[in-house]
């Protein structure tokens, strides 16, 4: 984004506020969930280390920050997981026998299967200050 798409995004957020502050008999949004995608570790940082107090969590692939501004409105920095997290061997399950799977019709003998989970540490170095949570 350059910096004049930056400040435009800026003033609408801000005029889009003025609006429903003057304007009391316009219906809000129910909430406002804005999204920063394909974020680098870096600026994970640097969000983390701005706002305060974060919150992470990770579903699939995607890993993310978020800001809470208030209850209705929330700012997240999305990262693909395994850019920020360490995936990890924690174990194996043992998957039962399978005399023939329909989809490709072959039996398959029981086996043992890796069991991963994510291990995705503080984003910020332990010298920096920010609460992160989650």
């Amino acid at each position: 984004m350059t910096n004049e798409e930056r400040i435009d995004l800026v003033d609408g957020l801000r005029k889009m506020a003025d609006f429903f502050e003057a304007h009391p008999e316009i219906e809000c949004p129910y909430s406002v969930q804005a999204n920063v995608y394909g974020a680098s570790k870096e600026s994970l940082q640097a969000f983390a280390k701005a706002a305060g107090r974060v919150d992470k969590d990770a579903v699939g692939s995607t890993f993310w920050l978020r800001k809470k501004f208030s209850q209705k409105v929330q700012l997240d920095f999305n990262a693909q997981r395994d850019e920020v997290c360490e995936q990890v061997q924690v174990g194996t399950k043992m998957v039962e026998a399978q005399p023939e799977r329909i989809e490709v019709h072959e039996a398959v003998e029981a086996h043992e299967e890796p069991v991963y989970e994510w291990r995705c540490g503080s984003i910020l170095q332990s010298s920096e200050v920010a609460e992160v949570e989650g």
